[in-house]
């Protein structure tokens, strides 16, 4: 048997190693393409039965890609399944706009990866299977029509013949009800008004009623909110098919599901009806909400624990200074008080301004008060005095403080602390002579995006990300997506460096 092609768009070789020999070991030929322009490239030529897409890539990302191969009539209709990280950067309504069918969320999981292949390529040999049947069945009966016309003596075996071909296309569609009725996802099959015509076992599941009360009953009573329901029919008759569209329905014991929802106009025997198929996400949803919670917890014990550490690092510094002055309580020498007084003041200056500079770094008064942006502007106008000539802070909200409006304090301490150690890696390595960090509004789910540049020297970033010196990236990045944003980083030698995060 012909071992089924995936091509794997992806351009990070950790993540091109797991699938491809995870997918191997599960039978499949595997194809891989390591930016959009190799894809569009390759999939014409080798035709592969599901193409995996990553959304961020350099050069073409992933929705420029997808959009393409749609419209190459070869190509168009491979399903496409994106691989993105769960965040507000990833936007659900483009992946499927431009012809996506699915996402699987990074870090991979091997066995929903598995499970969504076999589901989506089961329902594509299905498509493809309808269609033979439909073409073949068309054929003949152009064949028989044709006959009829030549002659009428073969009337009956033409009729005949007919019915066979009839019983055959009812078999078929058993099979694929069969099919249907055991896909791992809820499937269902309802009228306009929300009368159900069809609903597989894991709809059944979903719902918690049994299916005579299920058909007994209609769908608007299951959504958290109805109104929903009828702006979503409204969008359905105006479009004909919607993908992947986030809905919020009840069960039968009062539970809310958070689902994915995809639904087409058909024609079921002979009227019109919405086939709906969805994947509930509720889980996932909250184990998001409990990620960002941890996050944003242990950045809090992060932050006690050095106020902890500067506490006990001053004391030393301290204690010698008030052994200073009991000397100059003890000396009978009173020559030796100034240089006890002295040493016991430079002690104190030493403890004050280390305490200073280490509590502003840790968290400024100015952040608390007034915000990310206005920290950063103080701490440029204090480093300005370094061999960094200009520290450039820019923005296009209205006001200083419109952009981080609706970034709880938390996450600005975080992003403070990060862009922060932005800093101190180009004072400390770029050789450079200017710094510009420029906050922009964006229109989409009140999103921010940071952009952070350096006129230094830059560096290779493959090279880098595989030493030890990349580990402290690699920790950047994973600060920013614990406070579910995205992190970033484009630089060549002699280029400069740009950071940008989406928070």
């Amino acid at each position: 048997m012909k071992k089924e092609t995936i091509l794997l768009v992806e351009d990070t070789k950790s993540v091109i190693d797991l699938i491809n020999e995870f997918l191997i070991e599960k039978g499949f030929a595997v194809s891989v393409a390591t930016n959009g322009i190799q894809a569009l490239e390759v999939a014409p030529k080798l035709m592969p039965s599901l193409i995996l897409m990553d959304i961020l890539m350099p050069g073409m990302d992933g929705y420029e890609t997808c959009r393409l191969l749609k419209q190459n009539q070869l190509t168009k209709h491979i399903p496409v399944i994106f691989i993105s990280a769960l965040t507000k950067t990833f936007d659900k309504v483009k992946a499927f706009q431009v012809g996506g069918i699915d996402y699987i969320s990074k870090p991979i999981e091997t066995d929903e990866l598995l499970a969504r292949l076999q589901t989506h390529l089961t329902i594509s040999r299905l498509q493809k299977e309808l269609k033979n049947v439909n073409e073949k069945l068309e054929e003949k009966v152009k064949l028989r029509t044709s006959e009829l016309e030549e002659t009428n003596l073969q009337l009956q075996a033409s009729i005949s013949e007919l019915f066979e071909k009839t019983e055959a296309l009812e078999k078929s569609e058993e099979r694929y009800k069969l099919l249907v009725s055991n896909i791992m996802y809820p499937v269902l099959v309802s009228t306009f008004e929300g009368k159900y015509l069809f609903v597989n076992q894991k709809a059944i599941d979903s719902i918690s009623l049994k299916k005579e009360e299920i058909y007994n009953s209609t769908s608007p009573i299951f959504w958290l909110n109805p109104t929903k329901r009828n702006e979503f029919i409204e969008q359905l008759q105006k479009e004909g098919s919607i993908t992947n569209k986030e809905v919020q329905f009840k069960n039968a014991k009062g539970e809310t599901i958070t689902a994915m929802l995809s639904s087409n106009i058909i024609d079921y025997y002979g009227q019109n009806a919405i086939l709906s198929i969805y994947n509930d996400i509720t889980q996932q949803k909250e184990l998001e909400k409990q990620i960002l919670n941890i996050a944003i917890e242990t950045e809090e014990k992060e932050r006690l624990h050095f106020a902890q550490e500067l506490h006990d690092g001053l004391a030393p510094l301290l204690s010698a200074a008030k052994m200073y002055l009991q000397w100059t309580q003890q000396t009978e020498d009173k020559n030796e008080i100034p240089t006890y007084l002295d040493k016991a003041l430079n002690l104190v200056d030493d403890s004050y301004r280390t305490a200073r500079e280490i509590s502003h770094l840790l968290s400024p008064h100015v952040l608390q008060a007034h915000g990310l942006i206005a920290a950063l502007k103080n701490i440029a106008d204090k480093l300005e005095a370094t061999k960094i000539k200009k520290i450039n802070i820019t923005h296009s909200c209205e006001k200083i403080g419109d952009c981080m409006v609706n970034i709880n304090i938390q996450k600005q301490t975080i992003l403070y602390r990060v862009l922060l150690e932005c800093i101190n890696n180009t004072l400390k390595h770029a050789n450079a002579t200017e710094i510009t960090i420029n906050f922009v509004k964006l229109n989409t789910e009140d999103s921010v995006e940071i952009i952070y540049t350096d006129n230094g020297i830059g560096f290779d970033l493959e090279n880098t990300m595989t030493q030890s010196k990349g580990i402290g990236l690699v920790n950047l990045k994973n600060r920013i997506e614990h406070i579910n944003g995205s992190l970033f980083i484009y630089s060549k030698e002699n280029e400069g460096v740009v950071i940008k995060i989406i928070i």
